[in-house]
């Protein structure tokens, strides 16, 4: 696949932006997929200066986004079938991807048990970490080969996976949405999804698409140090596919206390 200088679209067609500092994987994965025609992609080689990806994404959105979808994508996502036809009739309201978390409510529960000698009731409910949207992935990642539960319709999330963000050119250009420097490498996706929701009320959604993401990151110390700046910024209880928040855990904080622990 031969890919020049950025291409200017026009209205209605899908703008597909990737960073890549290994062609060869490009070549393999998102440059073999169906429905991704070489018109459609701008490529910024990284093989030499490794720009972070909110500079290249901004970059982007700035000085070369047309009019019509816009879809930041991972070298090493691949599509089985054709995106077009699933996203050109979506609503430009929403922020969307191929898989996402969100914190949903669970059981309320009623533990009473003793601390210091002195009973103690304690009351709440519990939280879980639903992954919406299936994606297909390495077995040595992921054993069954899938992650994530398939969905029909376009169910609202927390956040989207970075290795795939659809979004309009008009909603980005509406609310002069951007990607947040400061995560270079991690969360920078997350980050898109919970300002735009802080800010403006922008919701995040899934769509179900067959494709698959074959690569995944490095838990070095630049994730770690993103993840804590990402809990920091955004207020409230929120989960990624790369996150998940400790008021989704509180079950396990029963493991080691005596008592009696009802669901209601």
């Amino acid at each position: 696949m031969s890919i020049e200088a950025a291409t200017q679209t026009t209205v209605g067609d899908l703008q597909v932006v990737c960073v890549s500092h290994r062609r060869e994987i490009f070549d393999e994965y998102l440059g073999a997929s169906i429905g991704i025609d070489d018109s459609a992609v701008r490529f910024y080689d990284n093989t030499g200066a490794n720009v972070a990806i909110p500079y290249r994404y901004n970059h982007f959105i700035d000085n070369e986004m047309g009019a019509g979808w816009v879809m930041f994508a991972h070298h090493d996502m691949r599509f089985e079938e054709d995106p077009w036809p699933l996203i050109r009739n979506l609503p430009t309201s929403s922020i969307y991807g191929v898989v996402g978390a969100v914190v949903v409510p669970g059981r309320r529960y009623l533990h009473i048990g003793r601390e210091a000698g002195r009973l103690r009731i304690t009351r709440g409910r519990f939280r879980h970490v639903r992954c919406l949207g299936q994606v297909k992935c390495q077995t040595d990642l992921y054993p069954p080969g899938v992650f994530g539960e398939p969905v029909e319709d376009f169910p609202v999330v927390d956040t989207v996976d970075c290795c795939c963000i659809i979004v309009h050119s008009s909603l980005i250009r509406r609310h002069g949405l951007r990607f947040d420097p400061q995560f270079a490498w991690h969360f920078y996706s997350e980050d898109f999804s919970l300002t735009a929701k802080a800010r403006f009320g922008i919701e995040t959604r899934v769509v179900q698409i067959d494709c698959g993401h074959y690569g995944f990151g490095t838990l070095d110390s630049a994730f770690h140090t993103a993840q804590r700046k990402l809990v920091g910024k955004h207020a409230g209880v929120f989960a990624s596919t790369c996150y998940l928040p400790p008021a989704a855990t509180e079950i396990n904080s029963f493991a080691n206390r005596r008592g009696l622990l009802l669901q209601l």
